[in-house]
């Protein structure tokens, strides 16, 4: 009896994680972004999950034509979004896009601390965002978000005409 007892720990941690796994489900999510009217480019998306900590986030990054599909943040190769309620933010990181890094001239970007680039769209639509979407059991692909710049429409293109 005492044999099989040693073993009981043994076998708990063989058997443990068959009954942990993922407690979600994915679904297939797309769209387009444009700001003031016209397709947004290279600009990262994120959907995060308002219920529950341990629900991953899915990001993607908008080609050319403002189009962008989601993929798990944690791994590029896995498509779609978690279903239910999320947080969304919309950025442009010039640190992390070359294409507006090689802007110049006055107003090219933002500039943050030190004068190095900085986030170059509106907070309300990253840091301080107010953009929300529900992502339904059969996914969608009309996740769009149309923004606009906080100067007048076009403003912010003339200062950055890669957006």
């Amino acid at each position: 009896m005492r044999g099989y007892l040693r073993f009981c720990p043994l076998l708990a941690l063989l058997v443990l994680p068959a009954g942990c796994g993922k407690n979600y489900t994915l679904v297939p999510v797309s769209g387009h972004v444009k700001m003031d009217g016209l397709p947004l480019a290279h600009a990262e998306v994120r959907f995060t999950p308002t219920s529950g900590k341990d629900l991953p986030d899915s990001v993607a990054t908008t080609d050319e034509n403002g189009h962008y599909t989601l993929h798990l943040g944690s791994d590029g190769n896995t498509a779609g979004a978690v279903v239910g309620e999320h947080r969304v933010t919309i950025s442009i990181d010039p640190r992390k896009n070359k294409a507006i890094m090689k802007e110049e001239g006055p107003g090219a970007m933002m500039k943050g601390r030190g004068g190095q680039p900085s986030e170059t769209l509106p907070a309300k639509y990253n840091r301080d965002t107010t953009l929300t979407c529900t992502v339904p059991e059969g996914g969608r692909d009309d996740a769009n978000f149309d923004l606009t710049s906080e100067q007048h429409p076009g403003t912010l293109r003339k200062q950055m005409p890669h957006l």
